[in-house]
């Protein structure tokens, strides 16, 4: 059990890493923890986050991807029917692959209710559900959730930044790139989304240096 838990929080080290080669480590990571232990269900949710990211920064096919993710949520609350992160792994495929908005909202919502401190959760429903909704409000309130449960997250915080972003508050969203980048200057998605925020803004010298 030791051995399975060591791999799952490595695992989760390399996804909130958020690049190619450290994503492609989790997998392993959460791999090695379910060869461990095959009733971790964690790690299988885990995997599903894993895959789903790849996905998400277009590293690998969501088609081939998505339904690997969608797959190990199922999986994992086969074995933990009230495991949030596993909710919240399902809702993320629901939303960004499925566009099942309703199902993705009850998920989300459920993940909250056995787990109202998963700031991942909150990031998720706010950033892949209620923005493409159109509900920036919520959003808003969800992202804030996110943020004050873990405010040195860089996800998170780059998540706060495209809810801004989205509703078309480009100079909020671009102060809250620049926060993310004085937590890493090397979070390249920081560096990419603050040039996106700076364009917007008019600021194209600036915007283009970032992006390169």
């Amino acid at each position: 059990v030791t051995e399975a838990y060591t791999a799952y929080l490595k695992g989760r080290y390399y996804w909130n890493r958020r690049t190619g080669e450290s994503l492609e480590s989790a997998i392993e990571c959460f791999t090695q923890a379910i060869a461990a232990d095959p009733r971790y269900a964690k790690a299988r949710a885990g995997l599903a986050d894993a895959y789903a990211t790849l996905a998400v920064y277009g590293l690998r096919p969501p088609q081939d991807a998505m339904p690997k993710a969608k797959a190990m949520a199922l999986q994992a609350l086969e074995i933990e029917p009230d495991l949030a992160e596993a909710y919240a792994s399902l809702a993320l495929v629901e939303s960004v692959y499925d566009w099942a908005w309703s199902d993705a909202e009850g998920h989300f919502g459920r993940a909250i209710d056995l787990a109202p401190d998963y700031a991942t959760a909150f990031q998720w429903y706010a950033l892949n559900c209620l923005v493409p909704c159109g509900r920036f409000e919520e959003a808003r309130r969800a992202i804030d959730r996110a943020v004050a449960i873990d405010p040195v997250s860089l996800p998170i915080t780059i998540s706060a930044g495209l809810v801004s972003y989205f509703s078309g508050q480009f100079d909020e969203a671009a102060a809250v790139f620049r926060r993310g980048l004085a937590l890493d200057a090397t979070f390249g998605l920081a560096h990419f989304f603050l040039g996106q925020a700076l364009t917007e803004s008019g600021a194209f010298a600036e915007g283009l240096h970032h992006a390169e």
